[in-house]
């Protein structure tokens, strides 16, 4: 989120209800969000304490256990690398990092080599991550069907906990 849009944890919502699915009332997350401003001045730092306390709501409505976090920084994927290089105690860390799939990413390079950064960092970390495309067409009502899963490279069985966490 850039500094100067209205925050109210409207750009959280929607991933954090598609992680409220996933989880099927199990686990522990690390919310966070990355704040764009060139400077961290106190007006900064005012938002993300303000963007911080609305993402604690929206976790507590989905029912969400965890931390919340907000980072200021001059780009969205400079913040997201403090954030996956910092998460976490010893041994008790995150091990995925679910990230909106970027929009406009074919016409906004920026975005594109942000992305491709931060699911760099991630995969250096030794963390699995999920990049979700389509949230705001998900469907918030139960669906039935199938799901097909092509296991195509050893992951230690991720894609077939992810295809039970979505039954």
């Amino acid at each position: 989120n850039h500094l100067s849009e209205q925050l109210k944890g409207i750009k959280h919502r929607d991933i954090l209800r598609f992680y409220s699915y996933l989880r099927k009332g199990n686990g522990f997350a690390v919310v966070a969000c990355v704040l764009e401003s060139d400077t961290r001045d106190e007006h900064a730092m005012h938002k993300a304490s303000i963007e911080k306390d609305v993402i604690k709501s929206i976790m507590k409505e989905e029912q969400i256990r965890g931390f919340a976090e907000c980072v200021v920084a001059p780009s969205w994927s400079e913040g997201v690398n403090y954030i996956i290089q910092l998460s976490g105690i010893g041994g008790l860390a995150p091990n995925t990092i679910l990230v909106n799939w970027p929009t406009k990413w074919k016409t906004q390079s920026r975005k594109a080599s942000e992305f491709l950064s931060v699911v760099t960092t991630a995969l250096a970390s030794e963390k699995s991550v999920l990049a979700v495309k389509g949230l705001t067409e998900m469907p918030l009502d139960k669906v039935v069907g199938t799901i097909d899963v092509w296991w195509m490279i050893h992951d230690g069985g991720f894609m077939i906990l992810l295809s039970w966490l979505l039954v």
